[in-house]
């Protein structure tokens, strides 16, 4: 999947200057993953990493703020906290970007996010399949 994911914004992702940067960050991981579990995390932290990079950017949208996601918010028992003020005896994590993730709880909770009844279309699609449909009714 991911090698597919590589390719297809390499070769057509319309926005140059982001397909160089989604490269650059597939090269800054060193590895493309082999399992779905794998496979989940490496784009989580790809988004993350251009989350950082785009944060404060004038192209950000103030309604939806780049931030290391998932926040604390949305899913407290994916942090175990920051790198600075936790004792790991106490509170493990995997060091991720400057943060320690309980990679279980942050996989189980990326699972729940993305599983299929929690998809929501794209409505540009449902307008343009609607649209087709009257259409061809006509």
């Amino acid at each position: 999947m991911a090698r597919a994911m590589v390719g297809y914004i390499h070769h057509f992702f319309s926005c140059r200057h982001c397909a160089k940067n989604f490269a650059l960050k597939v090269q800054t991981l060193g590895f493309l993953p082999a399992t779905p579990k794998d496979s989940m995390l490496w784009l989580w932290q790809i988004h993350n990493m251009a989350n950082e990079k785009l944060k404060g950017d004038p192209t950000e949208d103030p309604t939806h703020p780049k931030i290391i996601w998932p926040s604390r918010r949305n899913c407290p028992e994916c942090r175990a906290g920051d790198l600075v003020d936790v004792d790991s005896a106490t509170d493990p994590g995997v060091p991720i970007q400057g943060h320690l993730w309980r990679i279980e709880a942050l996989t189980d909770y990326l699972v729940k996010v993305y599983r299929r009844e929690n998809v929501v279309p794209n409505d540009a699609r449902s307008t343009r399949n609607r649209a087709r449909g009257r259409q061809c009714r006509s």
